[in-house]
Parts: structure tokens; sequence; C-alpha cells
């Protein structure tokens, strides 16, 4: 059963996928994601799926669906997916989005550049720069996004 259908997301509605800290998690990430994509699921107008990073059970709701990265047996996250790199590709592959969001700190976002599903979808790096000039290889990572928004204090 493919992501799509498993969460009975609507064909006729944009897709988003969201990949950063679980939305139910406690860290401002979290908070970020939870906020910003539970207003936008509110319009009706998009499909919002998350893949969470460190997404264990809570017992708060949010009213997308969040797709957990690769966990230990014990439940701990696993060393070589703390971000996704294991798991987004196909994740991405299944799911068809038309816009990948994530936020996160560059350095933690330079899988993108080998990922196989890029070009299907537009992406938009959500990052902060903490201080002026950003470094070579940050910039070398966000030069494969297709957008970029910069944040800081």
């Amino acid at each position: 059963m493919s992501i799509r259908q498993q969460f009975n997301l609507q064909p006729n509605k944009p897709t988003i996928l969201i990949a950063t800290d679980s939305a139910l998690s406690h860290t401002g990430l979290g908070r970020l994601a939870r906020e910003i994509f539970t207003y936008l699921h509110d319009t009706g107008e998009y499909n919002i799926v998350q893949h969470g990073w460190f997404h264990r059970g809570s017992s708060e709701q949010v009213k997308f669906p969040i797709i957990a990265t690769k966990a230990r047996p014990d439940g701990s996250a696993e060393p070589g997916d703390l971000w996704g790199q294991q798991s987004f590709d196909e994740i991405s592959r299944d799911l068809c989005p038309n816009l990948v969001w994530m936020c996160a700190d560059p350095w933690r976002l330079d899988y993108m550049k080998t990922v196989r599903s890029r070009g299907s979808y537009a992406t938009m790096a959500y990052v902060a720069i903490d201080s002026p000039p950003i470094q070579e290889k940050d910039a070398e990572i966000l030069r494969h996004f297709d957008d970029v928004v910069p944040y800081c204090e």
C-alpha cells in the first residue's frame, strides 16, 4: 500500500513533505513544524505528511501523519538515519510530493545532494544562519535546493 493510500491523501491537492524534527517533539524545530503545518493543513488546500526526525509516540496529536526515521529495536534512533539520510529517498519516491520543506542546520541536509528522486519535486530549506558569512561547505549544500529561507535571531 502506498503512502498516499495509507493516509488517504487527496489526489487533487498539492502534497507537502516536511522533513525536520517530529512535530510531536518538544524542540524548536518540532514546534515550528507543528505550528506552520497545522495552519496549512487547516486551510484544506494541501496534503501534509511529515518525515519526522526523532519521532516517538506521544499522547499529543497533530492533524497530519508522521513517518518516523529508522529506529533500533530498542526504539532509539538509528545512527545512520538520524535526519532521514537512509529513509528519505524511498519515502519521497512513494509519496510523490509537490514540495519538500526541510528545516535544519545546513550540515544535516547534506544528503540531499545525492537523493535519487530529486527533480520530481520542488525543495525549500529553512535554515539557521548564526553568523555571516555562511561557510562555503554550507553554501554548497544549499545550492541543491530550489529555495532557501535563512533565519537568525
